[in-house]
């Protein structure tokens, strides 16, 4: 007969041991079931923590170029925004320049407009320096050099004789040029204003005319070819910088016309004479030479008398420099054909600084449309990265309700099963 050892602290053990794992199951599903998180440490499933945590981090830059890409945006539509006011004094410019050639307004008139003009000027040069809701300029380039931190800085020197009365005043560039790029995440906040108020544009070049004796009537100038030796079209050109030409016409039979070419600084070499092919066009007598058409009105008396003139190239350099020269012309009383002839070139300029300005806006308006593409990019990207975040955490919801209806129930049944096997004892028994 064998005999065997029965003992019930083993049972009450296990019993025990099964009610502390049912209990943390539940208290696993209830956890989950509060949060919707699956994994909420890295112990719960290693390689779905470590995926989550670069989905988070990429979620994160995609988020920081989002926010970065909304400030450049406000930027650059107040850059357009501003630009689109500068549009708009440039039309009123240009209205006040084709009213000032009416030959029939008095001194009173022209210094009126110039007075406008003068306003205009002072508001451009606002423009210029504006600057966005964080304190940096909108056309700064690559970022102004002065304590001002404004790119464009109004300038105040001793008035120096110019073709088109005394000049005082003049607005330099103060930053660096340049642009920053954009990039597949990133569009710049700011622009480069040179190429917008004071870039030179050199394709058409212009001159005038100063009479210098003989009774005749210049009528038209144009500039066909400039020559390089007399015309500095360089970006950096000054009115300085340029040379100039004399011609005159020597009595005779027949008269001869002539003209010698005074090369720009700083070699400033006189050429010899050389002659002038004349055309008689109406009434006009039309002289070509070097490049330059002149029409001029005169009487064959006046010729004799022999005539004399210079021709000056007219340098675009920028837009304060263009309404200097129409507020110069206009306060200086200048009439006829003087008169006409600088407002002539104020107009051809002031078209050059408009194409500056469309081209500046179309650039705007393109980076404008990149920034919401690349917003929508941006957010499809954010939504991609959190549906893959969510994919790795999250918790699915019915199978944890499931499981936690199981785990409730089987802690429950280990809380019964306990509650009758403690009641048992051999002792009841041997009673």
């Amino acid at each position: 007969m064998s005999l065997y050892r029965v003992s019930t602290g083993n049972t009450y053990d296990r019993a025990l041991l099964n009610i502390q794992q049912r209990q943390q199951s539940m208290a696993v599903s209830q956890e989950q079931l509060s949060s919707g998180k699956r994994v909420l440490k890295a112990s719960d499933d290693t390689v779905a923590a470590t995926l989550s945590e670069r989905t988070l981090n990429r979620l994160a830059r995609t988020e920081a170029d989002l926010r970065g890409l909304e400030a450049s945006r406000r930027s650059l539509a107040q850059a357009e925004s501003t630009l689109g006011d500068v549009s708009d004094l440039y039309a009123r410019v240009k209205e006040l320049v084709v009213q000032a050639g009416n030959g029939v307004l008095n001194a009173s008139d022209k210094a009126s407009i110039a007075s406008e003009l003068r306003g205009i000027r002072e508001q451009l040069v606002g423009f210029a320096n504006q600057k966005d809701t964080a304190g940096n300029p909108l056309f700064g380039g690559l970022g102004p050099v002065n304590s001002a931190v404004e790119p464009f800085v109004e300038q105040v020197f001793t008035p120096l004789n110019t073709t088109y009365g005394p000049d005082g005043r003049s607005v330099s560039w103060d930053a660096l040029r340049g642009q920053v790029a954009a990039t597949e995440t990133t569009l710049p906040s700011v622009i480069d204003g040179y190429n917008v108020f004071k870039g030179v544009k050199a394709t058409q070049p212009a001159a005038v005319v100063s009479q210098t004796a003989g009774s005749f009537q210049p009528v038209s100038v144009s500039v066909t070819t400039p020559n390089p030796d007399v015309f500095d079209l360089s970006p950096d050109a000054l009115p300085d910088d340029q040379g100039f030409y004399t011609v005159q016409y020597t009595a005779g039979a027949p008269g001869v016309w002539e003209f010698t070419r005074t090369e720009r600084p700083p070699a400033s070499a006189v050429s010899a004479l050389a002659p002038v092919a004349t055309v008689q066009v109406g009434n006009d007598l039309q002289l070509s030479f070097d490049g330059m058409t002149v029409n001029i009105k005169g009487d064959a008396a006046a010729l004799a008398a022999n005539a004399t003139f210079t021709v000056t190239p007219a340098v675009d350099r920028d837009i304060w420099e263009t309404l200097d020269r129409a507020i110069g012309a206009l306060e200086q009383g200048e009439s006829g054909f003087d008169l006409t002839q600088e407002l002539a070139v104020v107009h051809q300029q002031l078209g050059i600084r408009e194409d500056q300005l469309l081209a500046s806006r179309g650039k705007l308006g393109d980076w404008l449309n990149r920034a919401d593409n690349m917003a929508l990019l941006f957010e499809d990207r954010g939504v991609a990265y959190q549906k893959e975040n969510s994919e790795l955490t999250d918790v699915d919801m019915v199978k944890a309700v499931t499981d936690f209806e199981m785990n409730q129930t089987a802690y429950q049944a280990a809380l019964q099963s306990y509650a009758q096997v403690q009641k048992m004892s051999m002792f009841d028994y041997l009673r």
